[in-house]
């Protein structure tokens, strides 16, 4: 993978990464300024508040109704049960209803896991001393099922081994959105500068200073071509506390840089603002050299600029839109043999890798699929009857027309199934199956009212075939509610992914004339996390909210209501 992966970051800037000013960006430069941005990469760490209640609990008292507490716990990295708290006892109620609630964090692209803990109390001078009261039954879910279900509101039965199943009673979980210090304002730019004698491809960095001559940055541009020396960016999208903090007046620097592919990035220009002079309306700034002379005094200009209220990828996913999965899995020969051990499709099911990142990535993708129904394909492999010819998409339930299957378990079902009937072959070609999905996304037709996005994992070994192909329809795809996953398998030369992953080099169509809308595919070669699932998950996904964004800010779409009061007063 390219040192620097993530285009569109937006959110707080972790420690490291902190540039002295005026320095030429080298590999090493960039690797530290990569660690600081990616750190929050999907600018989308949420809080969440959990909310309890229950139905139908078993009267466990002699006398009066259960007395219910709830404590909650979460599941550490090393998997170990730490409490996080417990709500106030709810006496004498079958039914009830905690006032406490409990503040969480939420990763779009970790899996965290949760536990309930229900009691009947009966020591209540010793509330802490949980062997002391009566166990009503527990519950494990995931943070991922609360923030999906409908209404972001969980009802599942308590468990209880001593008790029958359906017994215990019922646990309601709901998960609300909160925004800390009330809604978050985000600075909305589009750059342009001029560089007569500097072609080529270009980027800049946005820093904030934090010290005499040390800067911090907080955004990184995609990289575009030159038009006759002219510049015009994508729309540039940070939070204003991230911006400037709670200083209007903190000076913040722009420095542009013409990419090198040898690493060393040349730099050519900055400029210096505050966001009082944003507020103020200026849009015309003075460009100068590393050293601070002049080279044109209004070189970068805002060809639009506005503060607005920045809308979270919670809001949408609250307000209904709905996101789609579709995985796409490689039979080419170069996987070698399911009946070899060697194979990377190996019929033993614990060392095969392709599984492993069905499981690891589609783990978490699964639960943002809304009706759980995941179309699966494959590319790269001759289908019965016709064994010299490859197919490079079909469907793994053998329904091209209608290849969903039901959930993950359907998704691994159908995969160990096509490994024991389809014969491997080849070559590798991605730019069928993006064009099917290309073709379904256009087909749902995202509206205000219609919000749909869709996510596409691709998981394969190695070098494809259809280069320029595949790169006009992730051209293509870039104007489309549409991310692209691609995760590698094995040990093969994937330096054609880092190409698609467009770090380096924003993909051009030549099909189409043009060049990509906005970055919409993220590489992760699976051997370098292939024994932490949950990084890899991370790396995998963590983009994937930003694309979001990207698309709806680009689309001028907000969030739909939430509530369903607020759904039926928009339809009127």
């Amino acid at each position: 993978m390219s040192c620097f992966r993530s285009h569109q970051n937006v959110g707080a800037v972790q420690s490291g990464g902190i540039m002295s000013a005026g320095r030429d960006l080298d590999e090493a430069v960039l690797a530290s300024v990569n660690q600081s941005i990616s750190a929050n990469s999907s600018g989308l760490v949420n809080t969440i508040s959990l909310s309890f209640s229950c139905k139908d609990l078993p009267n466990l008292d002699t006398f009066t109704r259960t007395d219910g507490m709830v404590v909650l716990y979460k599941q550490s990295a090393n998997n170990q049960w730490m409490k996080i708290g417990m709500t106030e006892v709810i006496m004498d109620s079958l039914d009830p209803v905690w006032v406490k609630a409990f503040d969480v964090q939420y990763h779009f692209e970790q899996r965290d896991n949760y536990k309930v803990e229900v009691y009947d109390v009966d020591d209540f001078n010793n509330v802490n001393n949980f062997a002391s009261h009566d166990h009503v039954g527990t519950l494990q879910f995931a943070l991922h099922e609360v923030v999906t279900a409908r209404d972001q509101t969980l009802e599942k039965h308590l468990v209880n081994p001593q008790r029958q199943a359906g017994k215990s009673g019922s646990i309601v979980i709901t998960g609300e959105e909160k925004t800390a210090g009330g809604a978050s304002e985000e600075i909305l730019m589009k750059v342009k500068t001029k560089f007569p004698s500097t072609a080529g491809m270009n980027f800049f960095l946005i820093n904030k200073q934090i010290g005499p001559q040390i800067w911090k940055p907080i955004y990184k541009s995609e990289i575009k071509p030159s038009a006759g020396g002219f510049f015009e960016w994508n729309l540039v999208n940070v939070l204003t506390r991230d911006f400037a903090g709670e200083d209007i007046e903190r000076e913040v620097r722009f420095e542009f840089y013409q990419s090198q592919k040898s690493g060393k990035h040349r730099h050519i220009g900055q400029s210096s603002l505050t966001l009082a002079m944003i507020k103020d309306g200026q849009k015309e700034f003075r460009l100068e050299d590393k050293k601070g002379k002049e080279i044109d005094p209004k070189g970068m200009t805002f060809a639009q600029c506005e503060i607005k209220t920045r809308h979270s990828f919670l809001e949408y996913v609250f307000g209904g839109c709905e996101i789609g999965l579709s995985i796409a899995i490689d039979f080419t020969l170069s996987n070698q043999p399911p009946n070899k051990p060697t194979s990377l499709h190996y019929l033993d099911m614990q060392k095969n890798e392709y599984l492993n990142a069905i499981r690891s990535v589609g783990n978490i993708l699964q639960y943002y699929d809304t009706d759980k129904q995941i179309p699966v394909l494959g590319f790269g492999a001759a289908i019965p009857p016709y064994s010299q010819k490859a197919n490079h998409c079909f469907a793994l339930n053998g329904n091209i027309f209608d290849p969903e299957v039901d959930g993950l378990d359907g998704v691994i079902e159908a995969y160990k199934h096509a490994i024991n009937s389809v014969n491997l072959y080849g070559p590798t070609n991605f730019s069928p199956i993006i064009s099917m999905i290309n073709d379904m996304t256009e087909q749902e037709k995202v509206t205000q009212r219609n919000q749909k996005y869709n996510i596409l994992l691709i998981i394969t070994d190695g070098i494809i075939s259809d280069m320029q192909k595949t790169i006009d329809e992730i051209v293509r795809g870039s104007d489309l509610p549409l991310s692209i996953i691609i995760v590698g398998v094995g040990g093969a030369d994937f330096d054609s992914m880092d190409v698609l992953d467009a770090d380096d080099e924003p993909l051009y169509s030549s099909r189409y004339k043009k060049y990509m809308s906005a970055d919409i595919v993220q590489f992760v070669p699976f051997r370098e996390f292939a024994h932490n699932p949950m990084q890899l998950a991370k790396e995998t996904l963590e983009e994937v909210p930003g694309q979001l964004l990207g698309y709806f800010r680009r689309k001028g779409i907000t969030p739909n209501p939430a509530t369903e009061a607020q759904k039926k007063a928009l339809q009127q």
